[in-house]
């Protein structure tokens, strides 16, 4: 997983739930932190505290956005003239939820979605920086600056901007690549790929799924070391010059009629919960509650209806709730 996991900055251990709700001015109970404290994580991310005022229920996901301005109050983006003032911050909502158990430690909380049922105000954090788990729609081309849609929370990365919609200063906010491409020699029986030559910034990470002529389907990155690259699985032929892609947010696994686990998964990479999932014999509008299994083994992805076929070697594509690189985005442009 490349998203930011890990939040310091405190003593002791402590979860990421948000906070709340508060008292009255003066009354009990209070904020831990104040609006505008900012914390780091690992992986180049940082946190910042943030008021939300609720007048009725609603869910967040990890990775929805909130804007907030010097008040240090924030609410779920919007589309709209005057809807966020030009300067407001975007964050995108942490929980502290993590993806299994990877490295033998869970992470405090490890929740990924939150319902304030009460109306109140709450304090929770947001992620301002760093590579973050965000909920944009569509991701047309990863050129596209990303814009405010009209569904609170998410936003999108269309082709053209949507009329009315809100958009980030350039180099501030983009949804990351899902794959990546770069060419190698494979031979039969051998599970290395060698004379590999990167034309780009790779990419690649362990646990990737990866394709291309001569790959066995569901075959995944287990090391890379300068030209060579090392796969789960042994090619099937000999080929020089083959067009390899490495993918995040692809995995292939089983499928069993009226079950709701998709088990003998063997990607993760890119993969998360509340994420909407397609594949063979996963009825529409069907998204990932939970993943369980640890690394160098096989997973699986539990998921909101139960599928309609039982089937192996089936390739699952998760969206929505995708990778981004986040740089202190700020809204700019009035679409």
């Amino acid at each position: 997983m490349t998203i930011a996991k890990v939040v310091t900055g405190a003593i002791g251990a402590r979860g990421y739930l948000p906070e709340g709700p508060y008292g009255a001015a003066g009354q009990m109970p209070l904020p831990s932190w104040g609006p505008g404290d900012v914390i780091i994580g690992d992986l180049g991310a940082e946190f910042e505290f943030v008021l939300f005022p609720v007048t009725s229920a609603v869910t967040l996901n990890q990775g929805d956005c909130l804007i907030y301005d010097n008040s240090g109050y924030a609410v779920q983006s919007l589309t709209g003239t005057g809807a966020h003032p030009f300067g407001a911050m975007a964050g995108f909502v942490f929980f502290g939820g993590r993806i299994a158990d990877l490295s033998g430690l869970v992470s405090p909380g490890n929740v990924w979605s939150y319902t304030f049922s009460t109306p109140g105000i709450y304090g929770l954090w947001v992620q301002r920086a760093g590579k973050s788990l965000i909920n944009c729609a569509t991701v047309n081309a990863q050129t596209k600056v990303l814009n405010t849609t009209a569904v609170a929370g998410q936003l999108n990365a269309p082709a053209s901007a949507l009329a009315g919609s809100l958009g980030f200063g350039t180099s501030q906010l983009y949804a990351c690549p899902t794959s990546w491409t770069f060419t190698a020699t494979n031979t039969a029986g051998s599970a290395v790929l060698t004379a590999v030559s990167w034309t780009k910034t790779p990419g690649i990470a362990k646990g990737q799924l990866i394709t291309g002529t001569g790959i066995p389907t569901g075959a995944v990155v287990t090391d890379f070391n300068g030209n060579t690259v090392t796969m789960s699985q042994a090619a099937t032929s000999s080929n020089s010059g083959i067009t390899a892609t490495v993918q995040n947010s692809v995995t292939t696994g089983t499928t069993t009629n009226g079950s709701t686990a998709l088990t003998n998964v063997t990607s993760i990479a890119g993969m998360y919960p509340n994420q909407t999932i397609t594949g063979t014999g996963i009825p529409a509008s069907t998204t990932i509650t939970s993943i369980t299994g640890v690394a160098g083994g096989a997973y699986t992805i539990n998921i909101s209806q139960a599928a309609t076929a039982t089937a192996s070697n089936i390739t699952f594509t998760g969206s929505v709730y995708v990778e981004g690189f986040v740089c202190w985005p700020v809204v700019s442009v009035q679409n």
